[in-house]
């Protein structure tokens, strides 16, 4: 497993009241075979950092990404995860 490298990660979000930050300047490592727990308040931008991670979301800016390729999906269910469980 290939170590996954943070490094100032920016999401904005655009809605009618105005721009919202759902994560602002993240940075961190994660080492192989490193187990990592993302912890804080609601809304404090957990999920969100994961769908990124995960190529859900493309994050607004960013300094240095990831030493690896990330998987990206434009919504829903990942191939494997569809092909696996019959999801539809």
């Amino acid at each position: 497993m290939q170590p996954i490298e943070i490094r100032d990660v920016t999401l904005v979000y655009d809605t009618p009241g105005g721009k919202v930050p759902g994560v602002k300047d993240v940075s961190f490592n994660i080492d192989a075979s490193e187990f990592v727990c993302i912890v804080g308040p609601s809304g404090c931008g957990k999920s969100t950092l994961l769908n990124m991670i995960a190529g859900f979301l493309a994050p607004a800016s960013t300094a240095a990404w990831c030493s690896r390729t990330l998987p990206s999906f434009s919504r829903g269910a990942p191939r494997s995860a569809t092909s696996r469980s019959g999801w539809k």
